[in-house]
C-alpha cells in the first residue's frame, strides 16, 4: 500500500492540538484466556505482531550484543523473548510478568520449542523482589510500558530498570506513545484489522489510549537512564525506543536478521519495513537489516 496512506494521519499529529486524553487500560494485567491466546497468536511467526517482534529482536540485538544474561520486564507470553533465546542460545534470559495465565502460556511455548536458556518468574515490574531475580547483564521490555497505572507506577519501573542496569548499563525499553488526534487511534487500528484477532485490535486500541508521552519517557530518562538515547518515530511520534549504546554484531548474526526478513509475508516485511524507514528518520541507527 503506499505510503501516502500515512500523511493525513502524520499531518494531524503534526500540526493539530492534542484531543486523546490518557485512559489507563481496562485490564491492567491481562489474564483473561481470550488476551492471551490473541497475544500469541499475533505474535507467532505469521501473526500481525512478528514484523514488530523482529524489528525489535534486532535492535535488542545490536544492544545487548556480549551480555550472558537478560531479564525481560512484563514478557507477556514471551513471543519476542523465545525469538531472542533462539537467536543467541548461549545467553541466559528471564522473562517476569505479573499475569500468571501469561506466564503459563509462554512456559508451554518454551517447552514446546525446547528451550532451555530461558525461563520466567511471576513478579511486579514496579516492585522486583531483585534478591530472587539474581544479576543480569542486561535489562529488555517492549509494548509495556503502557499498562502501567500511573506515570509515578511509570517512575517505580524506571528505578527497577536502573537498579538492574546500574552496573552493566545495556538497557532496552520500547512502547507506544499516545497519539494525539482520535483520527490517528482510528487509523492505527484499522491498519492492521487484517492480521490482528478482534479482541487483540481491542487492546491496540486501548493500549494506545493508555499510552505516555514523551516528555513522561524524557524526563524519567535524563533522572534514571542518562546514559540512554531517546528515540521516535518521524515525523509522528507514535512509537518510541530509549537504548543504551548499540555494539557492532557479527556479520553471520546480522544475516539471521536479513534471512528472516525475506522469509516473511510481503505484508509483514511491509509493516518491519515501514517500521525501519519511520525509525530510521528518527534517528535510530545502526538498521541490522541493511
Amino acid at each position: 500500500m503506499s505510503k501516502l496512506k500515512f500523511l493525513p494521519p502524520m499531518l494531524a499529529e503534526i500540526c493539530l492540538p492534542r484531543q486523546v486524553q490518557r485512559r489507563p487500560e481496562p485490564d491492567l494485567v491481562m489474564d483473561r484466556d481470550d488476551q492471551v491466546t490473541a497475544y500469541q497468536e499475533a505474535g507467532d511467526n505469521t501473526g500481525g505482531m512478528f514484523a514488530v517482534h523482529l524489528f525489535h529482536a534486532a535492535h535488542m540485538t545490536q544492544t545487548i550484543y556480549g551480555a550472558r544474561s537478560v531479564i525481560d520486564l512484563a514478557c507477556g507470553p514471551g513471543d519476542l523473548l523465545m525469538l531472542m533465546a533462539q537467536i543467541h542460545p548461549t545467553v541466559r534470559f528471564v522473562g517476569v510478568d505479573l499475569s500468571a495465565p501469561m506466564l503459563e502460556a509462554a512456559e508451554r511455548s518454551r517447552k514446546a520449542l525446547g528451550l532451555e536458556n530461558v525461563t520466567f518468574m511471576q513478579q511486579d515490574i514496579t516492585d522486583l523482589d531483585r534478591d530472587s531475580l539474581g544479576k543480569f547483564d542486561a535489562v529488555t521490555s517492549t509494548m509495556a510500558a503502557h499498562h502501567l497505572p500511573t506515570v509515578g507506577h511509570l517512575e517505580r519501573f524506571f528505578a527497577q530498570v536502573q537498579a538492574i542496569a546500574d552496573s552493566s548499563g545495556r538497557v532496552y525499553i520500547a512502547d507506544l506513545l499516545r497519539p494525539k488526534r482520535k483520527h490517528t487511534l482510528d487509523f492505527m487500528v484499522r491498519s492492521s484489522l487484517d492480521v490482528q484477532s478482534k479482541t487483540f485490535s481491542e487492546d491496540y486500541r486501548n493500549s494506545m489510549a493508555a499510552a505516555f508521552v514523551g516528555s513522561d519517557f524524557r524526563r524519567l530518562q535524563s533522572q534514571y537512564l542518562p546514559y540512554c538515547k531517546y528515540n521516535t518515530t518521524f515525523p509522528a511520534k507514535l512509537f518510541m525506543i530509549l537504548k543504551s549504546q548499540s555494539r557492532q554484531i557479527p556479520n553471520a548474526l546480522r544475516r539471521v536478521f536479513v534471512d528472516k526478513r525475506s522469509g516473511l509475508s510481503p505484508r509483514l516485511r511491509q509493516d518491519l519495513d515501514d517500521l525501519r524507514m519511520f525509525f530510521t528518520l528518527g534517528g535510530l541507527r545502526p538498521d541490522a537489516f541493511a
